[in-house]
């Protein structure tokens, strides 16, 4: 059996085994979960919308996706058929996440949470800045988007709204967001971090349920929400992740926020965690999860090597494949995803999140997306070349840890 033909079997059996162990326990059907992505190049028109390609974006409703220019780095994107029926500027559940792509040092992020523009048509604002905390157009950002859950693997999503960090007034409060979905029994709950002080403003403690068992490689996604009109500029990235120590049913994310001057703030933040599934929670979807591997941080470039099952996931059409990691020099990596480069249409959406305690202002930001070769194999793979930097100071991050997550249509 062709490659083609065993990916196109694979992917059925598992369509056909999610919907068996996901069929509802009563006549009433869980809704459908509602996910898309968008790739958006260059500004376009101020005032007009205008549709994307085909090939740049997935609608899980088998429509399209549009973007309209608001003015200098605002930007409004639609997804028909990912609304419900209501009233016009209904807020929705679910999470969105943004982030500038090919465009050096900007940082794009949601402005608003995700909300009914007409009948069915779900849109979203999205903000872009430089260094500087200036608005910006930037060359290219990716738009994702996830509700009512997953079709298969383990996904939690939860989105921590001011009303909810308001509550969080004493070193011991707790909250459960009521935007949230975990695909385990047990809500996700958020804290104030122990560290560095209970009540220091900006960093979270978020409590996901997981399976009992070691930790294996999972996709963690944050994005800050600009809700202050665009004074504030923070970025929230993920300082540690892992099962807890008391309690392996559960999982600690813990989250750091930032304003331009490096002090921490509070600020609204969606947060998304997948395990054996892509971010979007969607079986017609490939996915890779990377996690950092061990390489030197001097600025002498690292040729390509394989990362195995502690460092990588890479999952297309139920059949896994192969990853290499590069070292380019200081703050430049690359990575090599077997398989990928047989995805359906242009682009998928590609994150990558700064980890670890020293993520003040560390941004990372994809530089390409393409298919090639593996160097040292030969091998076709999907290449996903990043930089990561300091925002602030624009110097490269030397040390740099971070989670990418790539996902696609198969």
């Amino acid at each position: 059996m062709s490659i083609k033909h065993q990916l196109a079997a694979t992917a059925l059996a598992l369509i056909g085994t999610a919907g068996a162990l996901f069929a509802p326990a009563t006549a009433q059907a869980a809704p459908p979960v509602a996910a898309g992505y968008a790739n958006i190049s260059g500004p376009g028109t101020v005032g007009q919308w205008r549709t994307l390609p085909a090939g740049d974006i997935y609608n899980s409703s088998g429509q399209g996706a549009l973007v309209m220019h608001n003015g200098q780095g605002s930007y409004s994107v639609q997804f028909p058929g990912l609304g419900v029926t209501g009233n016009p500027g209904t807020a929705l559940p679910g999470v969105v996440h943004a982030q500038s792509t090919l465009s050096g040092t900007d940082v794009c992020q949601p402005a608003s949470a995700p909300f009914l523009a007409s009948s069915g048509v779900m849109q979203v604002t999205i903000k872009c800045f430089n260094p500087s905390g200036a608005s910006v157009d930037p060359f290219s950002m990716v738009v994702t988007y996830n509700r009512d859950g997953s079709e298969g693997g383990r996904l939690n999503t939860v989105r921590l709204s001011k009303d909810d960090i308001a509550q969080l007034t004493s070193p011991g409060a707790t909250v459960a967001p009521a935007v949230q979905f975990s695909s385990l029994p047990g809500p996700i709950t958020v804290r104030r971090d122990l560290s560095p002080t209970p009540q220091t403003p900006g960093f979270y403690t978020f409590a996901i349920p997981r399976n009992p068992g070691a930790a294996r490689v999972h996709a963690v996604n944050v994005s800050a929400m600009d809700v202050n009109a665009g004074l504030s500029r923070v970025v929230c990235n993920v300082t540690s992740d892992a099962p807890d120590p008391s309690n392996d049913k559960i999982e600690l994310v813990r989250v750091g926020c930032h304003n331009m001057n490096g002090t921490a703030t509070d600020n609204p933040v969606n947060l998304t965690f997948a395990e054996d599934v892509n971010t979007l929670g969607k079986l017609t979807l490939s996915y890779a999860h990377v996690t950092t591997p061990t390489y030197n941080t001097n600025n002498t470039p690292e040729p390509s090597k394989e990362l195995f099952a502690d460092h990588q996931r890479n999952d297309f059409g139920g059949v896994p494949g192969r990853v290499w990691f590069e070292k380019i020099g200081l703050g430049h990596f690359q990575v090599y995803l077997q398989n990928q480069d047989r995805q359906q249409g242009n682009l998928g959406a590609v994150s990558v999140i700064p980890t670890g305690s020293s993520t003040v202002n560390k941004v990372c930001n994809l530089a390409d997306d393409f298919n090639t070769t593996e160097p040292s194999t030969g091998t076709p793979a999907r290449r996903i070349r990043f930089l990561c930097f300091d925002r602030v100071t624009g110097a490269v991050w030397t040390s740099a840890r971070f989670q990418l997550n790539y996902t696609a249509r198969q």
